[in-house]
């Protein structure tokens, strides 16, 4: 018993002395561990302080969060669109209502909006059941009705120059009195497969599928007189905001894109009635 006590405090009193190395790595672990402690307090202590904040700071702005209302239609500047006799129009000059639609023969939704693009209109009907295309049903209860409207097209050549050539040729059609004939044809084509629906040469067997004077169309084309007005005409609608086609202003009130056709119904009705 004896020798098993004297071995123990042997064993404590060897425990109890470690060597100058030994005391030297255990002070750094503990240096290292109370470092990491404290570092970790600090973390801990930002963290909670901000979420706190946040916390607060979210109270604060649902607080500050104020009742939905409904808005209010905001009236939009009417534009004044300077319409000349250069413009094909239908209807008479000095009517109530002016309907100045900006168009490019190669814009899809254009087509739409003619009412002579079949597959256009079979893709806005698949989207809406209940659209309608606008234009042939302005010509049917305006213009066809002798109601007092106007319906002016503007020349907005947006695809560069191949659209620019199409105009020009709709302008050389315009020279024989037969600008709506051509545009209607125009459209009609549009979205044509297998074939160059724009080139310069399909372009005069259209103007003969409609009985134009062959000889004159193609001395039109082929004269390039109509070029420089063209993008003239794209520049003044760019310079009155249009950036898209078709735009149409009735009374100088602007209608994006291709609508069904009671929109514009809605806003001819409005300003005939004042």
């Amino acid at each position: 018993m004896l020798l098993f006590l004297s071995n123990m405090a042997e064993s404590k009193k060897h425990k109890e002395h470690n060597t100058p190395k030994e005391s030297k790595t255990i002070l750094k672990t503990n240096k290292f561990l109370v470092t990491l402690l404290i570092g970790a307090v600090i973390i801990i202590g930002v963290v909670f302080y901000r979420v706190s904040k946040l916390e607060k700071n979210f109270d604060s702005a649902k607080d500050k969060i104020p009742t939905v209302q409904k808005a209010k239609p905001t009236e939009v500047s009417k534009i004044d669109i300077k319409v000349t006799t250069e413009d094909a129009s239908m209807g008479p000059t000095d009517a109530k209502v002016t309907v100045a639609l900006f168009s490019d023969f190669i814009c899809p939704f254009c087509g739409a909006f003619s009412g002579e693009s079949s597959k256009m209109m079979e893709i806005m009907k698949s989207r809406d059941s209940s659209w309608v295309a606008p234009l042939p049903n302005m010509i049917n209860d305006y213009i066809m009705s002798g109601k007092s409207v106007r319906i002016v097209w503007k020349d907005m050549p947006f695809h560069g120059e191949e659209a620019i050539l199409v105009h020009a040729a709709a302008k050389c059609a315009q020279e024989q009195n037969k600008f709506w004939e051509y545009h209607n044809s125009l459209f009609a084509k549009l979205g044509s497969e297998g074939e160059d629906v724009y080139s310069k040469e399909n372009l005069e067997i259209l103007a003969s599928s409609i009985e134009l004077n062959s000889n004159e169309f193609n001395s039109c084309l082929e004269s390039g007189r109509y070029q420089t007005k063209m993008k003239e005409a794209l520049a003044y609608g760019q310079s009155i905001g249009v950036d898209g086609t078709p735009a149409t202003f009735i009374n100088g009130r602007f209608v994006s894109g291709a609508g069904s056709y009671p929109q514009f119904k809605a806003l001819i009705d409005e300003e005939l009635s004042k």
